[in-house]
């Protein structure tokens, strides 16, 4: 029974993680483009060291999706208003929407597709134990039919249909 709650499980998340790594490369290359900085990328004591810096992006995107969250990084955009300060506006509204972005992204994943994913497992669980009831079934036919040929191999035949 587990291995077939397992197998159904695999089977209807299949939909549910092609969506899930589309959105997470989605938001990755959005976090890119925008100027979100990956936490500590000073390389030398990051976890993306050995990374080129598409799939670390990927990697921080994933790890905020599952539950592992660091909260954005702006030192660039701060760094930019100290030395031109006539930037201001234009870089608090970048920083706005790059907060906004991960808010977004944060919102959708976590709370929607989590327990989107909740759903499908749950789905899978109720519809195996649905059919466990007709495999005890089965399983106890089987048991009978066998035990019927066995006594009719040892005690002698009486022509009983199995």
């Amino acid at each position: 029974m587990l291995i077939e709650l397992l197998t159904k499980t695999v089977e209807e998340i299949r939909l549910f993680a092609g969506f899930f790594y589309t959105w997470i490369f989605m938001f990755s290359l959005i976090f890119q483009i925008i100027g979100l900085q990956i936490p500590n990328q000073d390389y030398s004591t990051t976890d993306y060291k050995e990374l080129d810096i598409y799939t670390a992006y990927f990697l921080y995107t994933y790890r905020n999706s599952v539950g592992d969250i660091y909260a954005p990084v702006t030192s660039f955009w701060l760094s930019r208003i100290e030395h031109m300060p006539e930037t201001r506006i234009s870089v608090s509204m970048i920083m706005a929407i790059i907060w906004l972005f991960w808010l977004a992204n944060q919102f959708f994943v976590l709370i929607v597709l989590l327990n989107f994913l909740i759903a499908i497992i749950s789905e899978s669980y109720e519809a195996v134990m649905a059919e466990s009831i007709i495999h005890k079934y089965v399983h106890k036919i089987e048991m009978n039919r066998a035990h019927r040929l066995f006594t009719n191999s040892v005690f002698g035949s009486k022509n009983l249909e199995c």
